[in-house]
């Protein structure tokens, strides 16, 4: 009665208040299908860890003191899910395991089953998460009432192994026997984004329509409001229940999200042109919702990027990638379609800038003093200083490349160039203004002759119409050979990067040559824009003939007309190619492409190899096991000569090592010194087994009590102190050997062993035979092997085997192999520490 109505009634109810608070505290992100279950985090589970360490105690107290109490096996599991929630997942399984074992029919024992899975998949172990559930669902005994929560366990599995058909069918299965309100409301809302994101529109409509009609938490009926929005059919209801959401106070903090989802319902209905208005009032809306900002950025970005309008693209995903995070699902792709936009727009800057400074070299030195004074006063300080680091003006002979602002319909419904990017029309209008106006400065009221004058208008206002051509004309003359002599140093900042001589104009063309040229090569190879990739090449071509990038320009044009079914186009260039470029590599892909490139695909598999390696140790930085796992499966698989190979297994090795146990840990990278013993990582790896094994040791030392520690000293000790000289034999007999302390139950590890050989090793028709050393130990010897590599390869397969030693609840146990020859020594001398030295160094 005390151990239940004292210490497990009142863990089990902080444990309840703990996870209440979870549920009712998470925070969602609905941009991605929520968790199944609300557990803690590595950020929150402090928060909740006194609570936790509360749990624990009084459970153990209950343990501790009331040792024959049949509540004792509640206590373990409020234990294990306690150190789950503080996400220990080691003592956890250590603790769930003990209950399933100790107490294999009883429901505790088979719950336990199913939170040792979840600590498995909170760990993204996932290949075990698999075999774990299948052996559940094929048991017969398990018992009916707990494979909702086993169903609930292998939904979540689904989720995060991205089977959603699977995930649909297990929730709508245990929907049912769902008891609590809110969970079974937080299922459908699962159920819902899953049949969302498979085209069910049908079914998400129900689902969230279901969520709403419960009135669950504002936030989660908010959120299912939205997306019924997105799928359902009757858009203009929609479009009224989303602008009423609008209107709403509650809704101040969710307006960015509500704009967000108008623009998709506008997008399903084609209406680019609004769906970009909804989005600028999402990111000018959004304060505090980062993920949401980005998204409404990339919406926009992929609009444009659709239509195509690259400039306006490049400048939404930048903005867009100031808030996207690495845990944005498509976040690599997104990330390389920006880099190919900025590489894009870096090209576009050039050729415009380059063909604006090329026009404006040719202007007459009056009308180019008189743009240039312009910019100079239009780039002053707000002191009324000339503002120094300006950049030559690019007007009106060219401008930047068509980049428009945020909410320009431009490119939406036409293809007409605009006025501002117009040189001709720039021009034309430029002369207009001068003749009607003068040169007046860009300020406000500039329409007026007088009005009042700050001191910066005052300073202005000494170089008015003419002013800046005043006060320089003695320091201007005339062009002599087509360089400018004696400009004022002002004006020196902006004539510095106009081309005058020849050089300088060779210098701009070569610049264009290779814009033009990484133009095309862009929208051809990175943007797949076959159509302006063929402009841009075509372009090179007419502007430089004969230039840089000719045979490079007619072997893509080629590519480009044959891919668009041209063959008359496709035969020109290839002929001029053929004919005027014979033994370029060019030709040679044309005549013989897969011989080409086979060398150069082996040329280039070095540098490929090495790539790899590089994304597989940044995998390997972020703790990605899985894909790190990928990484050395796809390098094994494309290179057949992968020098880096056992570079690849160890990065794996340990980025498995810091989720696995130490034990295994060091198992593996054994067996990789094993594997790899000549490679250059070798001595690194090997000094890293030595601390490991070093900390092994202590470890044990430490977590043992006096009657452990004592049985350890019994083993390994007693012997005469002689120094043995064992010998490293190959090729010869083995004998596997157990040592226990005298008082072990010899019987029980005699029969593991025997069930153990019968079950694994039937074939080799093992022995068993047991021998006492002295007093106080007692060993077993298993026998018949042929040599050593049989002998420690049944030494590694047990020590692997799960639970084979803890099952027998052995005080201590030492364990090693011997040959024949060896044996004879260890046992005339009762040397067990110095043959366990002897064995770690020359076997392991």
């Amino acid at each position: 009665m005390n151990a239940r109505f004292n210490g497990y009634f009142n863990a089990k109810e902080k444990m309840l208040d703990v996870e209440n608070m979870l549920f009712d505290q998470k925070v969602d992100n609905y941009n991605k299908i929520i968790d199944v279950f609300t557990v803690t985090d590595d950020k929150t589970k402090e928060t909740y860890k006194k609570d936790l360490e509360a749990v624990i105690t009084k459970s153990s107290t209950v343990i501790t003191k009331h040792g024959t109490s049949k509540w004792i096996k509640n206590c373990y599991f409020l234990i294990g899910k306690a150190e789950f929630y503080k996400r220990d997942f080691y003592t956890a399984i250590e603790t769930f395991e003990y209950v399933n074992e100790k107490y294999p029919d009883d429901p505790l024992g088979h719950e336990s089953r199913v939170w040792l899975i979840q600590c498995y998949l909170e760990q993204d172990k996932l290949n075990d998460v698999l075999s774990m559930i299948s052996a559940a669902d094929s048991d017969k005994n398990f018992p009916a009432e707990q494979k909702t929560y086993l169903h609930l366990v292998e939904a979540d599995y689904s989720i995060r192994t991205a089977n959603y058909k699977k995930a649909v069918k297990l929730l709508e299965a245990v929907l049912p026997d769902v008891k609590d309100r809110g969970h079974e409301t937080r299922y459908m809302f699962i159920l819902a984004q899953l049949h969302q994101m498979l085209g069910n529109n049908d079914e998400a409509a129900k689902y969230y329509a279901m969520v709403v009609k419960r009135h669950p938490v504002y936030d989660l009926s908010f959120q299912a409001k939205l997306r019924l929005a997105e799928v359902s059919t009757d858009k203009e209801a929609v479009e009224k229940s989303l602008l009423k959401l609008l209107k709403d106070e509650r809704n101040v903090d969710y307006k960015d999200q509500i704009y967000y989802t108008l623009a998709k319902v506008e997008l399903q209905k084609g209406n680019k042109n609004l769906a970009i208005e909804y989005l600028q009032l999402s990111t000018a809306a959004s304060k505090k919702n980062n993920i949401q900002k980005a998204l409404s950025f990339k919406t926009e970005a992929d609009i444009y990027f659709s239509i195509p309008v690259y400039p306006s693209a490049k400048m939404f995903y930048d903005s867009a990638g100031k808030f996207m995070t690495k845990d944005y699902t498509d976040y690599d792709a997104f990330k390389a379609r920006q880099a190919v936009l900025s590489d894009l727009i870096s090209n576009l800057i050039v050729l415009h800038t380059q063909d604006s400074l090329l026009k404006i070299s040719n202007y007459d030195t009056t009308v180019l003093n008189a743009l240039i004074d312009k910019e100079i006063l239009a780039n002053r300080a707000p002191g009324g200083n000339p503002i120094t680091n300006v950049q030559p003006p690019i007007l009106p002979g060219g401008a930047e490349p068509n980049v428009p602002t945020p909410g320009s319909n431009e490119g939406l419904n036409n293809g007409k160039e605009s006025y501002f990017y117009n040189s001709a029309a720039l021009t034309q209008g430029f002369t207009e203004f001068t003749n009607k106006w003068g040169n007046r400065p860009l300020a406000d009221d500039w329409r007026r002759k007088s009005k009042p004058q700050t001191n910066e208008e005052t300073q202005t206002n000494t170089s008015d119409t003419s002013g800046a051509n005043k006060q320089n004309a003695n320091q201007i003359s005339t062009t002599v050979g087509g360089m400018v002599k004696n400009v004022s140093a002002l004006r020196k900042k902006y004539y510095k990067d106009i081309p005058f001589s020849p050089s300088q104009k060779n210098i701009a063309n070569n610049k264009i040559q290779e814009a033009l040229y990484n133009i095309g090569d862009i929208y051809y190879n990175g943007l797949g824009d076959y159509k302006k990739a063929e402009e841009s090449f075509e372009e090179l071509l007419q502007r430089y003939p004969k230039g840089t990038y000719e045979v490079q320009a007619h072997y893509n044009l080629y590519r480009i007309y044959k891919d668009d079914s041209n063959k008359v186009k496709s035969d020109y260039h290839k002929n001029i190619v053929l004919s005027d470029f014979p033994g370029s590599v060019y030709a040679q892909l044309i005549v013989n492409p897969e011989q080409l490139r086979q060398q150069y695909l082996k040329s280039r598999k070095n540098e490929e190899l090495e790539n790899a390696y590089n994304t597989a140790y940044q995998h390997f930085n972020a703790n990605d096991c899985e894909a790190l796992r990928n990484d050395m499966q796809n390098a094994n698989s494309r290179f057949a000569k992968n020098y880096l190979k056992a570079k690849f297994e160890y990065l794996y090795i340990v980025c498995a090592g810091k989720k696995d146990s130490l034990d295994n840990f060091v198992v593996n990278l054994k067996a990789f010194l094993k594997k790899y013993p000549g490679e250059d990582i070798s001595p690194q790896v090997s000094d890293q087994v030595k601390y490991l094994e070093g900390l092994q040791e202590k470890r044990k030392i430490a977590t043992m009590s006096k009657d452990s520690a004592k049985a350890r000293a019994m083993v390994l000790g007693g012997g005469d102190n002689t120094k043995v000289d064992y010998q490293k034999t190959e090729n010869q007999p083995h004998q596997f050997i157990i040592i226990v302390p005298s008082g072990s139950n010899l019987e029980a590890l005699k029969k593991a062993l025997a069930d153990y050989d019968n079950e694994n090793y039937q074939s080799q028709q093992l022995s068993i035979q047991s021998l006492s050393i002295g007093t106080d130990r007692m060993l077993l010897l298993v026998k018949n092997y042929k040599d050593e590599k049989q002998a420690l390869q049944y030494y590694k397969d047990l020590e692997a085997a799960p639970n084979f030693y803890s099952k027998l609840a052995l005080k201590y146990h030492q364990e090693f192999i011997i040959s024949d020859t060896n044996f004879s020594l260890f046992m005339k001398h009762n040397d067990v520490e110095g043959y366990v030295k002897f064995f770690k160094e020359n076997y392991l």
